[in-house]
């Protein structure tokens, strides 16, 4: 069973990835946790009818002690007010600071259930257990938690590690074809940042229509997992070398809240930030055209939807002024040198800015 090691000195964690081992999970906790404790499971409305039994039952054969508890789908997990609906939860099942939580679900509920964790009675250990690829890929590792405040995405966060990562690629199955291809887009990102072998794959696998076999997912995963942990041990609380993981972000988080968080999915709003950055790097002459051209196509290949009618260019650059980033008045932006190198770039003209919002606003 492939295994990536994040070795975060005190706070060291694995990330174990295979098929049909979410019935293990309770054999590997016990390597963590050796006495009966109390765990609080969050899922949502799509993960707990799924996973919910098979998680309970393998904690429960443990000697665990439990307990499943449901939140809404997608961004709305990410309302404050679910910090305090969790918590009091967790209160109610009376779990103590050596209890912990155990996060079953995509990027929102993985999340949701590490505030609380690192909010709960000043902080208890969670574990992560990510169904979706997107989640798999990148949002499950690294110890970034964060809920949503309405005037931007993740502005109330934590930086705490989980214990551990349980990743079943067999959880996919039950992924619609959006979802899936809303993941594709942070592995498209990995391969921007760090790896032009691994975008040279995903351009192979949706040039030619091919699909993705379950040794394609173990390759992805652990690809994607493992630069991110490289990133990480370089710099856990994004000082410096970790905010490359936030290339097309800055854009895609103004996106989404412009739409409310109900009309794209996090890896599409994404996408069309890679191909914001991405423009933007040429007319800057930092990438070369023919590269910011294969970045734009296989983007465009993997899909996302339409802008919807009436999304103003000044309402996405408005929204991008409350990015958590933002430094001294200015917004670092990754952009993209060639695929595989990407460079943090500060003090961009915001008339060029303007006008790369304003192009993709007509075009899209």
């Amino acid at each position: 069973m492939p295994t990536v090691r994040v070795n975060l000195q005190d706070k060291a964690y694995n990330i174990r990835i295979g098929k049909k081992i979410l019935n293990k999970l309770g054999v590997f906790l016990k390597e963590i946790f050796p006495v009966a404790l109390r765990v609080l499971i969050i899922a949502d409305n799509n993960t707990l009818p799924l996973f919910g039994d098979q998680v309970f039952t393998s904690l429960q054969e443990a000697d665990f002690k439990p307990s499943l508890f449901q939140v809404p789908v997608g961004e709305k997990a990410k309302e404050l007010k679910q910090v305090e609906i969790v918590t009091s939860a967790a209160l109610k099942h009376q779990m103590g600071r050596e209890d912990f939580m155990a996060a079953l679900g995509g990027g929102a509920v993985g999340d949701l259930t590490g505030f609380c964790a690192a909010s709960y009675m000043r902080g208890i250990p969670y574990v992560q257990i990510p169904t979706t690829l997107l989640a798999q890929v990148d949002s499950s590792v690294g110890g970034k938690v964060a809920v949503n405040h309405p005037i931007g995405k993740n502005l109330l966060g934590f930086f705490h590690q989980p214990r551990l990562v349980v990743t079943d690629i067999d959880t996919l199955n039950s992924l619609p074809e959006r979802e899936f291809r809303s993941g594709v887009m942070e592995v498209i990102k990995y391969g921007v940042i760090s790896d032009a072998a691994l975008f040279a794959f995903l351009e192979q696998k949706f040039s030619f229509g091919e699909k993705f076999l379950p040794k394609d997912l173990l390759k992805i995963i652990l690809t994607s997992c493992c630069i991110k942990r490289d990133i990480v041990l370089q710099d856990e609380k994004e000082d410096g070398p970790r905010m490359v993981l936030n290339f097309g972000h800055t854009f895609g988080h103004a996106l989404e809240r412009v739409t409310a968080y109900k009309y794209y999915l996090h890896g599409e709003a994404v996408g069309i930030g890679m191909i914001w950055s991405s423009r933007l790097a040429v007319k800057m002459s930092l990438l070369e055209p023919t590269q910011g051209k294969r970045i734009e196509e296989l983007i465009k290949r993997v899909g996302f939807p339409a802008l919807p009618v009436g999304i103003k260019a000044a309402e996405i650059e408005t929204a991008m002024q409350h990015d958590k980033k933002k430094r001294q008045g200015s917004i670092p932006l990754i952009l993209s040198r060639d695929i595989g190198q990407v460079e943090i770039v500060s003090n961009i003209s915001p008339s060029l800015i303007r006008k790369g919002i304003e192009e993709i606003v007509a075009e899209f």
